[in-house]
């Protein structure tokens, strides 16, 4: 009996050790596999943010977000906004003809009265022509003053009697000058070589001293003699 009894246990132990370690071990094998776990429908999406609430009628946006354009055009030129500079010459010498030349028309042109340039005047200088001087294209022999207005600068202006090498430039008639408009500098009457307020003279480039002047869409009127 007792010898029967020990056979069954190691019988029975060695029946448990020889089955394999798995996760189904002991599950009938005859039975349906069970149902799939009941999972959540998913959650609607937000609308975004420019949709209109629900039962709300869409309005159509405006034909077009931009201002009107005033009347006229708008813009800088119908509002007198762009750049002029108005130059007045006088001649008070009984003969000759006042020129002016700038960067953009260096061929000169002659001036009795006024003439309003549109746009910056650099490199402006003016002499006179035709008189009993003599005096070339440019003042070559006489005095001339030359400027620059431009309302992207600083506004300069100043007499010229450079000689030799640099223009020939020689006080022949008197010369005066002025600012218009937002400032009305100027240095006084140049009525002789050595009475030329801030006159660039003689040989010495940087012996003069030119006359600034701030200010936007600034004038300048010349007086010779």
């Amino acid at each position: 009996m007792f010898s029967s009894v020990l056979a069954l246990s190691m019988l029975a132990s060695c029946g448990v050790l020889a089955v394999p370690q798995r996760p189904d071990w002991g599950r009938p094998t005859t039975s349906a596999p069970p149902p799939p776990a009941a999972t959540s429908p998913p959650a609607a999406a937000a609308p975004p943010a420019s949709a209109p609430p629900a039962g709300s009628t869409p309005v159509a946006p405006p034909a077009s977000s931009a201002p009107a354009s005033p009347p006229g055009g708008g813009g800088e030129a119908a509002g007198g906004g762009g750049e002029s500079h108005l130059i007045t010459i006088n001649n008070n010498c009984g003969g000759g003809t006042p020129m002016f030349a700038y960067a953009a028309n260096r061929g000169g042109q002659a001036v009795q009265g006024s003439v309003t340039i549109n746009g910056p005047v650099d490199s402006g200088i003016a002499w006179m022509s035709g008189t009993e001087h003599n005096c070339g294209f440019d003042g070559t022999g006489c005095g001339f003053m030359e400027f620059t207005i431009a309302n992207s600068m600083m506004n300069s202006a100043d007499y010229s009697l450079l000689t030799t090498g640099l223009g020939d430039h020689y006080f022949k008639y008197a010369m005066d000058f002025r600012f218009t408009g937002e400032c009305t500098d100027g240095p006084g009457k140049c009525t002789s070589g050595t009475s030329c307020p801030g006159a660039y003279t003689g040989t010495v480039t940087f012996s003069g001293k030119p006359t600034t002047c701030g200010g936007q869409n600034v004038g300048i009127t010349i007086t010779f003699c």
